[in-house]
């Protein structure tokens, strides 16, 4: 089935959410050349759950601050405005959809710290392999952050009955996208690129949501898609493996695509595993 096809069966048979008010304010704010950084502040500051997830970004330690940063201005200065869009776009969904915690049991802050994980992966990727794939930091690092965007909509569409797919994931009995699929004909992944497109987000963010489970062409074909993959992959094994061999990271498009060195791979999976301990530890 082709991608749009599969995108008019998602939209008939799911609910999209709409974007909060703040991310809209903010699109609009950051798609204005001449905006200062006061006013795009002012808008994050206006919804306080918003602009403590801003403030917990901005003093983990992937940005090394020596200083603790204490207002939202000082937070998008050391975030950069092409991330801030997609920190309170992340920041806004876990906002809205807290309630499945109650509601499901389902850790939602589990997957926030997987999507941070994927994301400081995919970031490290970026700034480690070949220059002439022009892999954008902040653009993997936003893909990898919404990567698993679809599981959310899924879990707020499908309730407790979503649960086992999830729960299959986490044993290790199988990968939801595959339990996914056989349900209802479509999965996360796809769930994920068809809300995205609707939000109109970027191309390479949409592609790397939608594909981040294959098809292998795609991956294969489409660095962004190739980085995010990869950095969720690396992500999940750190979690459930006692160790990870930095020679295991060339297997595949690693090295067909992304070009890794073993240098490269070692740099990687040793901050993979620092961010890791970070995040275990952290708690938004």
């Amino acid at each position: 089935m082709d991608t749009d096809l599969t995108h008019k069966l998602i939209l008939e048979d799911i609910q999209v959410p709409t974007l909060p008010d703040v991310v809209l304010r903010l699109q609009g704010l950051l798609d204005d050349p001449a905006v200062d950084i006061e006013r795009i502040a002012e808008a994050i500051a206006q919804d306080p759950p918003i602009a403590a997830r801003v403030l917990s970004i901005a003093n983990s330690t992937l940005y090394g601050q020596r200083e603790p940063v204490a207002g939202i201005r000082t937070a998008v200065l050391v975030l950069g405005t092409n991330l801030i869009r997609e920190v309170v776009l992340q920041a806004a969904i876990i906002e809205a959809y807290r309630h499945l915690s109650d509601e499901t049991g389902f850790d939602i802050e589990e997957l926030w710290r997987h999507s941070i994980q994927t994301a400081r992966i995919a970031r490290t990727v970026a700034l480690r392999v070949r220059a002439e794939l022009e892999l954008h930091p902040e653009t993997c690092y936003a893909c990898g952050l919404l990567h698993d965007l679809g599981k959310i909509v899924l879990l707020d569409s499908r309730g407790e009955g979503y649960l086992r797919f999830l729960g299959a994931e986490a044993s290790g009995e199988r990968p939801a996208h595959e339990l996914e699929s056989e349900q209802f004909g479509y999965n996360h992944a796809q769930v994920g690129g068809a809300v995205a497109t609707v939000w109109e987000l970027p191309e390479d963010i949409v592609a790397a949501i939608e594909f981040h489970h294959g098809p292998e062409s795609v991956i294969e074909s489409s660095p962004p898609v190739c980085a995010t993959s990869f950095a969720n992959e690396l992500a999940n094994r750190i979690r459930t493996e006692p160790e990870v061999e930095a020679e295991s990271l060339l297997a595949g498009p690693a090295r067909n695509v992304l070009g890794l060195s073993r240098k490269a791979a070692a740099e990687i999976l040793e901050s993979a595993l620092e961010s890791w301990r970070a995040i275990q530890a952290w708690r938004a």
